[in-house]
């Protein structure tokens, strides 16, 4: 057997979209005093923030500052200049005057230890929104102004989001793994890893986590010379990762929910009541089961709780879903990375064996076939 190589680079094309671009003598009159101003001076003044700075593939600074001028239901603008004028991609100083960050409230404040709330307590992100009022970018700067083609391709014909979203399969995976981990140390605890219905589900969710795994080492194993001299991963594959992990992390979550049970609601309010010698020795008598002492069960369903049902697990189930954003635009990045020519290739060879005969033709081959098996 042929041992199997990299997959031949392929050069796929797509439609532009319909974007009329407009000259600067044809602006709104109400734009031109602004547009005077910026080009006068060393930079531009963008208006606009920026949902999840801090996701990986822009953590050097390189945020995209656009549809948020069209966001504008106020706005009587035309809604091609505003989408003219949105697309911008610079780098910005967090400490830039007119720049600040608008954070939700942490997931963890209420947790009184590590012990109570292990995940809030070392991972918890301060989602932020970042609004820019009157930031002054220099030029040097700035990397796309005034093309939005540009300010999505530089992502999508670079392999910027190919790498930055197959971190993102990498760090559902893991996760995954410690799910599955815990799957198993939940039924254990409860004894209901004897029961044939839990092992059949356990071993049902061992394959959901395998199928990820299956997923990354495809993205390596089948990487693309892309661009030409240099190596990238399947991009393919990568986005077929993305539609899988926003389509089974709830499902995934139930399945550990309902082999906790309420065992979760079981537990003391927190492990304070360790410092009590009463109430802790109470608490070692009757919590206890044959498979785990009573802190070891405690400690147990603080982490599962922290995965399935604390105000950090509800903002995880939140963002494996929308991570890469709706589902109709990871697939869409999976229809432009689909060679469609070779598919339907397949299905125009396989026809192109047989085709239709009339009645009278094909009673006439038979003929043909049988005086020749007479003669033989």
């Amino acid at each position: 057997m042929d041992a199997v190589g990299p997959p031949k680079p392929k050069v796929l094309f797509e439609a532009e979209p319909f974007i009329p671009y407009m000259r600067e003598a044809d602006f709104d009159h109400r734009l031109k005093p602004v547009v005077e101003d910026c080009r006068s001076q060393v930079g531009f003044l963008p208006n606009a923030y920026k949902l999840y700075a801090w996701r990986p593939e822009i953590a050097e600074a390189l945020w995209r500052l656009e549809r948020d001028i069209m966001g504008d239901p106020s706005s009587t603008l035309d809604r091609f200049l505003k989408r003219k004028l949105a697309a911008v991609a610079c780098a910005v100083e967090c400490n830039a005057p007119g720049l600040t960050l608008w954070s939700r409230k942490p997931a963890v404040r209420g947790a009184n230890s590590e012990f109570d709330a292990p995940l809030a307590w070392r991972y918890d992100e301060s989602d932020s929104m970042v609004l820019c009022e009157n930031v002054k970018v220099p030029w040097e700067k700035v990397f796309v102004h005034d093309d939005p083609l540009l300010s999505r391709d530089i992502y999508i014909k670079t392999p910027s989001h190919c790498f930055g979203n197959h971190q993102s399969n990498v760090r559902y995976w893991s996760k995954m793994r410690l799910l599955l981990g815990l799957c198993s140390k939940v039924a254990h605890a409860t004894g209901a890893d004897q029961v044939p219905a839990v092992r059949e589900t356990l071993g049902k969710m061992a394959a959901v986590e395998a199928t990820i795994a299956g997923l990354v080492h495809g993205q390596i194993n089948a990487w693309e010379a892309w661009p030409p001299g240099y190596a990238c991963f399947n991009r393919r594959i990568m986005y077929a990762g993305l539609d899988w992990c926003t389509q089974n992390y709830s499902s995934f979550i139930d399945e550990l929910r309902t082999l906790c049970g309420g065992g979760v609601f079981q537990m003391p309010a927190d492990i304070s009541i360790m410092e009590d010698k009463q109430l802790a020795n109470e608490f070692s008598t009757y919590w206890q089961t044959p498979q785990a002492d009573s802190l070891s069960r405690m400690k147990l369903f603080k982490l599962a709780w922290d995965m399935v049902g604390s105000e950090f697990a509800g903002r995880h189930l939140q963002y494996e879903k929308f991570y890469a954003g709706a589902s109709f635009i990871i697939r869409n990045h999976s229809y432009r990375e689909t060679d469609w020519a070779e598919f339907n290739c397949l299905v125009d060879d396989f026809m192109a064996r047989y085709d239709y005969q009339r009645t009278d033709a094909r009673k006439q081959m038979t003929d043909v076939r049988g005086q020749m098996s007479e003669v033989t």
